[in-house]
């Protein structure tokens, strides 16, 4: 993300920071929510951390508090929070403690957390996008990226909410590898793009999951998606497309395309779906019965980020 307005807030007296901490993200060797709190009053903030137990926790302390909102823990966690942020005055600050941190990456926020914090004591003030993803679901906001076919479906044999499992993931993804194509008739901003898929990403980070890197040029701020389409017609080796992840060189393979827009329209059958981390649509696995339809829609500038910037005093 380009530029972005700095300011100081050591000239602004302390303002207010509510501490949204989630201590089992990644490792769970990062620092404590004590420590936390001491390097953003280090900072020139008036910092207060507010526990939670549950997701739900969040609309009543959105609901009271005021004055930035500091997360810190992996790319669930800012999920959770960022949603709740759409449209509101408050302002977001980002600390990576996961173990993908596929949001922190792409808004290059790198370093580490002492650093992190005390940059926020001059900030640059950047917009995020986020999307609005509709379906069978219900209405959900998108983060990272939503999509179908190969991701989608490992994601939802491998269930996430089970807890994390080596075993499990690597079954999951063996069990869903094969060549099953994926009917979808899509509409990107009023332009037809029906076929037969392999997976189709509708992407707003540059990277999903474990750190799939499918739109290394994604920018959550250029007021675009990025589509990627991995056709199932002139298809390339599984090992092509996964040396093509490990190297940011996916968009290379002759069987893969990249598009960008703001409004995605999709019907589909023989897929599970995804939005972040979180599958839907399970039914869809190995049907060619079962059709399903989704709109994703960019809400550009939807969140005011606050990025490290040089540390002063």
């Amino acid at each position: 993300m380009a530029g972005g307005e700095r300011t100081d807030v050591a000239t602004a007296g302390r303002p207010e920071a509510t501490l949204i901490y989630n201590a089992h993200a990644g490792s769970g060797a990062g620092p404590d929510a004590e420590e936390l709190v001491s390097l953003l009053d280090d900072a020139g903030f008036e910092a207060r951390y507010r526990p939670t137990e549950s997701a739900a926790d969040l609309d009543q302390i959105f609901k009271d508090d005021a004055g930035l909102v500091v997360v810190a823990g992996g790319d669930g966690t800012i999920r959770e929070v960022a949603k709740r942020l759409v449209n509101k005055p408050r302002p977001l600050a980002i600390i990576p403690l996961g173990t993908a941190n596929n949001t922190a990456r792409s808004l290059g926020i790198d370093g580490n957390v002492a650093q992190l914090i005390a940059g926020l004591r001059s900030p640059r003030r950047q917009r995020l996008d986020v999307a609005r993803a509709r379906g069978p679901w219900g209405d959900e906001f998108m983060l990272e990226g939503a999509g179908l076919g190969l991701f989608a479906n490992v994601l939802a044999a491998y269930n996430p909410e089970a807890g994390k499992s080596l075993m499990r993931a690597v079954a999951a993804a063996a069990n869903n590898l094969g060549d099953a194509p994926v009917r979808c008739r899509i509409e990107l901003d009023g332009e037809r793009l029906d076929g037969d898929f392999l997976m189709v990403e509708i992407l707003n980070m540059q990277a999903v999951g474990p750190r799939l890197a499918l739109a290394p040029e994604a920018d959550p701020g250029d007021g675009l998606l990025d589509l990627v389409l991995v056709r199932h017609e002139n298809r390339d080796a599984w090992l092509a497309y996964l040396r093509g992840l490990v190297t940011k060189g996916l968009r290379k393979l002759p069987s893969v395309e990249v598009l960008r827009g703001r409004e995605l329209k999709i019907n589909w059958r023989g897929s599970a779906f995804h939005v972040d981390a979180q599958p839907y649509c399970e039914g869809g696995l190995g049907s060619d019965t079962k059709r399903f339809s989704a709109k994703i829609e960019l809400v550009p500038g939807a969140i005011e980020l606050w990025l490290p910037g040089t540390e002063t005093g």
